[in-house]
């Protein structure tokens, strides 16, 4: 039986609703308060069982289910809104840790290119600063030193010290002379080369190198001024670099210094470094790499020491440098020339180095170990040059000028007479017999100011 249901009225009253009901009977009777007093001592013999029943109030349960039913139906929909802002967070943060491992990468690829950057900056920097050090080093040098050459007798009072410019000079010239001054011919190796036994059967022993020399990118081949004879070519043992732009010099009667070149691609002209020491016999010893790329420089070799001036392309068009070929493992920095040079042929004369026109420059300029100078005298043309010494007068052949120097006391006198022809500066010249040699593309070329040029 359902105890729980209110809202009866008195079984006794029908009036009051029913609080209790007893169970002194077979079935149920529901009483009000004021009616149960009256029903327990009526019968007092019964047992009563009395319980309370609960009075609903119907009115305020009816007014409170639709109250109800919207905070059900609002309870659900905050639920759906919980769980979708639950999944767009958990969609947010699967975004934001990819987009943060993204940012991690691309930092971390970001920190790399700035430290290769900054390294490749102080290496740069390194080397920028070690290379103006020991510019800084030769031009100090060349000052003090051309400022001690000017005294050339006498003394000197130099606080409490007394110098004796005499000594000073004496001392400068021997230094200039150790290094500058003309050596004399190398006693060559034994070799077995067919180049360097011929040249040795068919000329006797002289004071004055006659050999002049061919190189290719897989030969070398001799030719001797004196006898006018010009040997078969002498295959290398490993190719080297050759587009037509690089320069040889005579290291003995069998050694060449090759240095430079480069090749004019699509995109720019590509410029060489590299050096090499070959023998006559073919035999290819790489060098040290230059400091700059050199393309058609001046190349000169006195004194078991290799100078490169300028170059045709790149950075290197005032650069020059030199290497001691046996003893030294890198390439010195030399004073610039003032304006950029190249397709010339150097020359030591008078305890120096002359560098003397060259293509898109007529200037002249003299190299004295330590300083580089330019002389107030310039070639009548800015083409190709060739240089060499005959007695004590430099001479300057051009394409269209033979030019003699000649030189008394400080004073340095030109004198220009016009020519017709061309000059190759492969390599420096020879002089013999007031003939001057030079080869191209396996040939030797005769030039004088006379004649002009003349196949051999």
């Amino acid at each position: 039986m359902d105890h729980s249901q209110g809202n009866r009225l008195c079984a006794l009253c029908g009036r009051e609703p029913a609080t209790m009901y007893c169970s002194c009977s077979k079935s149920p009777v529901y009483l009000c308060d004021s009616c149960f007093l009256g029903h327990r001592s009526k019968s007092p013999g019964l047992i009563h069982s009395t319980v309370p029943i609960e009075v609903v109030d119907i009115a305020a349960y009816q007014r409170r289910c639709p109250v109800f039913a919207e905070g059900k139906e609002e309870l659900l929909q905050n639920l759906t809104r919980i769980d979708q802002c639950c999944a767009e967070f958990s969609t947010a943060i699967q975004a934001l840790q990819t987009q943060v491992q993204q940012y991690r990468d691309e930092f971390l690829a970001q920190m790399q290119s700035w430290r290769s950057e900054l390294s490749a900056q102080i290496y740069g920097s390194i080397a920028e600063t070690e290379a103006s050090l020991a510019q800084e080093v030769v031009e100090l040098g060349g000052k003090y030193s051309a400022a001690l050459r000017n005294y050339t007798a006498g003394s000197l009072n130099l606080f409490t010290y007394v110098v004796d410019s005499t000594q000073v000079h004496a001392g400068l010239l021997s230094i200039v002379k150790t290094n500058f001054s003309q050596p004399a011919n190398p006693v060559p190796p034994q070799s077995t080369s067919p180049v360097s036994q011929q040249a040795a059967n068919s000329a006797p022993q002289q004071s004055e190198n006659t050999e002049i020399y061919w190189v290719t990118k897989d030969s070398i081949q001799c030719f001797n001024a004196r006898t006018q004879q010009l040997h078969s070519p002498v295959r290398l043992s490993s190719p080297i670099p050759d587009d037509g732009d690089n320069r040889w010099a005579v290291v003995s009667k069998d050694q060449v210094v090759v240095c430079g070149g480069g090749s004019k691609m699509y995109a720019g002209p590509e410029v060489w470094n590299t050096a090499f020491l070959l023998n006559v016999t073919g035999k290819v010893q790489a060098l040290p790499n230059m400091n700059f790329g050199h393309s058609g420089p001046g190349f000169i070799v006195k004194n078991g020491i290799a100078f490169v001036f300028g170059s045709t392309y790149g950075p290197g068009g005032q650069q020059c440098e030199a290497l001691k070929i046996i003893g030294v493992q890198g390439w010195g920095v030399l004073p610039q020339m003032h304006k950029p040079r190249s397709g010339f042929t150097p020359a030591a004369w008078q305890q120096a180095l002359y560098l003397c026109g060259g293509l898109n420059n007529p200037t002249v300029e003299v190299f004295d170990g330590v300083t580089m100078q330019l002389l107030s005298f310039s070639l009548p043309s800015s083409s190709g040059s060739i240089a060499c010494v005959r007695g004590d007068t430099l001479l300057v052949l051009t394409a269209d000028h033979f030019v003699v120097f000649a030189k008394a006391g400080e004073k340095l006198t030109g004198v220009a007479t016009e020519r017709r022809g061309c000059c190759y500066t492969y390599t420096l010249p020879v002089l013999s017999n007031d003939t001057i040699f030079s080869p191209f593309g396996g040939e030797v070329y005769r030039y004088s100011a006379q004649s002009g040029n003349r196949i051999i």
